[in-house]
């Protein structure tokens, strides 16, 4: 349904797909000029991260996107902005960067580079010191809002429980995230369990490196018609994850 959406809906699905993970920020790049002179300019650019290259590959396509893949992550320049553009209102931790790259878009470039200077990081864009679940309340009431956030994060799994005399199996969705604030919408919209997987201060290994958290990573775990009812209400517009969805709403 997004492929002909309303810029609108568009934005409702990109908020949902960066607020729940991925990120966006400025790089400053450089070219030699005439006469061995250096030339610097800035771009914004989103990187998204998934472990599923055929879901990158999908989400390139969706937006006729080029970019540099590696195994787990591409990062975009092209049409970086106006994606970030598209954005606003629909991404409560990312409105500082938001804010930015639309003075950047009608900038010089000198005013250009003086943005990316200051707002480089980009830690600098999530606000998550004032972040409530009450600023995601209205946006899990959108369906292409929450399709974002399962086309981001979301795990389509089977969890099967003992019976007396056999295992029975319901449909599961576990969706895990730095952002709290938005699974305890989520979890007040759905149902389902809300746990703390990975506390700060874990150490982890990522790509073989390892590193120790500086956020809690929290997962929400929804089970059985909770699990349907999520994935019913945002099914029309879930672009990433169409073939999961289907396959769990047809069990």
């Amino acid at each position: 349904m997004l492929e002909t959406a309303l810029p609108q809906e568009l934005g409702q699905w990109l908020g949902g797909l960066f607020e729940i993970g991925s990120t966006a920020g400025f790089r400053i790049r450089k070219e030699l000029a005439r006469k061995g002179s250096v030339k610097f300019y800035s771009l914004p650019y989103i990187k998204f991260q998934e472990q599923d290259e055929d879901k990158i590959t999908r989400f390139k396509n969706l937006f006729e996107l080029d970019g540099k893949n590696s195994h787990i992550s591409t990062i975009i320049w092209a049409k970086a902005a106006e994606l970030i553009a598209l954005m606003a209102g629909f991404a409560p931790s990312r409105r500082d960067l938001i804010d930015a790259v639309l003075l950047w878009q009608v900038s010089d470039v000198q005013t250009r580079l003086a943005i990316a200077e200051e707002f480089g990081s980009s830690k600098r864009f999530f606000n998550g010191n004032y972040i409530q679940a009450q600023h995601y309340r209205h946006l899990v009431n959108l369906p292409s809002f929450v399709a974002g956030n399962l086309d981001g994060r979301a795990f389509f799994g089977t969890q099967f429980v003992c019976a007396t005399d056999y295992d029975r199996a319901y449909p599961l969705i576990e969706i895990q995230s730095i952002n709290r604030p938005l699974l305890e919408a989520l979890h007040c919209r759905f149902d389902g369990n809300l746990s703390l997987p990975v506390p700060a201060g874990t150490t982890v290994s990522i790509n073989g490196i390892c590193c120790v958290t500086k956020r809690e990573s929290v997962k929400l775990s929804l089970v059985g018609n909770d699990a349907r009812r999520i994935v019913q209400f945002a099914e029309p517009y879930i672009l990433l994850s169409k073939p999961q969805a289907q396959l769990l709403l047809a069990a």
